[in-house]
């Protein structure tokens, strides 16, 4: 039916498939650290970049306020009937911690 080219064709479609099918199971490149992509995210740490000048000392401002905002923008699931430290108070001190 494809005569000389059948072979070409069958080649091609076949290799088509399977990297159609090798790309469904490919998983996603994450970002890197750093670069997060919550909804939020300048914000919380632009506040905190302000709280970590006016009141901290000896601490990195910028690298305090990435880690503040990671922490405050992170969905985490909630667990029915268990009590959560305060978001704001969880990032201060992991941020203080980690800088």
């Amino acid at each position: 039916m494809f005569g000389e080219y059948g072979l070409a064709i069958g080649l091609t479609l076949g290799v088509a498939v399977i990297l159609g099918i090798g790309s469904t199971f490919t998983p996603i490149v994450p970002r890197g650290e750093g670069q997060p992509a919550e909804a939020g995210f300048a914000e919380a740490a632009a506040q905190e970049y302000g709280y970590c000048a006016r009141n901290l000392d000896d601490i990195d401002c910028g690298c305090f306020a990435n880690r503040a905002g990671q922490v405050m923008t992170h969905n985490a699931p909630t667990i029915r009937g268990a009590e959560t430290i305060d978001r704001t108070e969880l990032a201060r001190m992991q941020a203080t911690d980690s800088c």
